[in-house]
């Protein structure tokens, strides 16, 4: 039992404690109006959420995938490239002499033996295609690789206004190689110049292939459209 005043004090504890519960923000009706607003409304914004990451996450997957294929293009490109390289390195191994060999010593008949060869090659190269019969691509040729078009090639590499500058080693070389069959008593075409201008060509290709193989693709390129303008010269109108 308590007493009026326990039972006074009781009275206005439990007063003051049912006035603070009362006031209090949880026990107003307006919070759970509000809380189940936000536990109603906190799904969705986390279900847009992960939508949008599922999104960023997709974007980035495909930006992904795009490099990884742009960088296995690129070593692929690269492989092919340098594969193309090494075979092109081992291919000119192949077709150049030991490595022992003294160019410049030489003789002016043997530079031209190999020159001979890379000069109709070139031409050939060049006219194989697009394919055409057998015949008619071998009297294109035959008509690039004789002597006379060859002493006229020579004299346009020396003309002075179109011609090709040639070195002072180089313009040796073609005086060595139009001697050396100037005497020849076993020379018996109709015009012995040209065939000395034609192996004096010959001479300075085969020397610039196995010397300076820069060198000699400059002087083919100079060569081709003079094989261009004479084959076409020479088709039927």
């Amino acid at each position: 039992a308590f007493s009026s005043t326990e039972r006074h004090c009781c009275y206005g504890f439990q007063s003051r404690h049912d006035h603070m519960i009362s006031n209090s923000p949880t026990h107003h009706p307006s919070f759970f109006k509000r809380r189940r607003t936000r536990i109603r409304t906190t799904p969705l914004l986390s279900s847009s959420n992960t939508n949008n990451d599922n999104i960023c996450e997709a974007d980035s997957s495909d930006e992904a995938t795009t490099t990884n294929q742009q960088l296995d293009d690129n070593n692929n490109n690269t492989t092919t490239t340098a594969t193309t390289i090494t075979s092109g390195l081992l291919l000119d191994s192949c077709l150049i002499p030991n490595p022992t060999c003294q160019v410049r010593r030489m003789s002016s008949t043997d530079l031209a033996y190999i020159g001979d060869v890379v000069y109709e090659l070139f031409v050939r190269s060049k006219f194989v295609w697009p394919s055409r019969r057998t015949k008619d691509l071998q009297t294109a040729v035959v008509s690039l690789v004789r002597a006379e078009f060859q002493a006229e090639l020579l004299a346009k590499i020396r003309s002075s206004r179109t011609g090709f500058v040639l070195t002072s080693t180089e313009n040796g070389i073609l005086s060595r190689g139009r001697n050396a069959v100037g005497g020849s008593k076993n020379n018996r075409r109709s015009d012995p110049a040209a065939y000395q201008d034609a192996t004096a060509l010959e001479a300075l290709i085969g020397y610039l292939y196995i010397d300076n193989r820069a060198r000699c693709a400059e002087l083919l390129e100079f060569i081709q459209p003079h094989l261009s303008s004479s084959s076409d010269e020479q088709q039927p109108s």
